[in-house]
């Protein structure tokens, strides 16, 4: 991403969330089930905007990531942009989203999440995190 998209995404204000080491601890298991999955993921980005909109951000960060543990959606990942402009707390925020990329290289969250860091460690002037480039699959 070049800098003025950096800018774009961290200036975002979709629905948001703040961030603390750890925040996808205690998910709740995924289900093998795709729909009983999509389901909770569901459940999980609802919880994770009523958190929000009642000041719980904390909270409302490991519902998101809960969420996108579960199941993927654009949606979630653009949640978790848009929080990095607002939480009170961006350096703690990134990395419960580095811990996601490292469980999930091969995700097009993870891909997506990479950018994200990347462009947030630069306005946050903090030092780059290497994560785990998704592995190449023998066709």
């Amino acid at each position: 991403m070049g800098r003025g998209v950096c800018a774009w995404v961290l200036g975002l204000s979709f629905l948001l969330f703040s961030g603390v080491s750890g925040a996808a601890k205690g998910c709740p298991p995924r289900p093998d089930d795709a729909i009983e999955a999509k389901a909770l993921a569901g459940e999980q980005f609802t919880r994770g905007t009523t958190l929000y909109k009642d000041r719980k951000y904390d909270a409302a960060l490991a519902a998101f990531l809960c969420s996108l543990r579960s199941a993927e959606h654009e949606n979630t990942v653009l949640n978790i942009a848009a929080s990095l402009k607002n939480s009170p707390r961006k350096k703690a925020a990134l990395e419960p989203l580095r811990a996601y990329v490292r469980d999930n290289p091969d995700t097009q969250s993870a891909a997506e999440l990479r950018s994200l860091l990347r462009c947030a460690e630069t306005f946050l002037k903090v030092p780059h995190v290497e994560l785990p480039e998704p592995t190449v699959k023998e066709p």
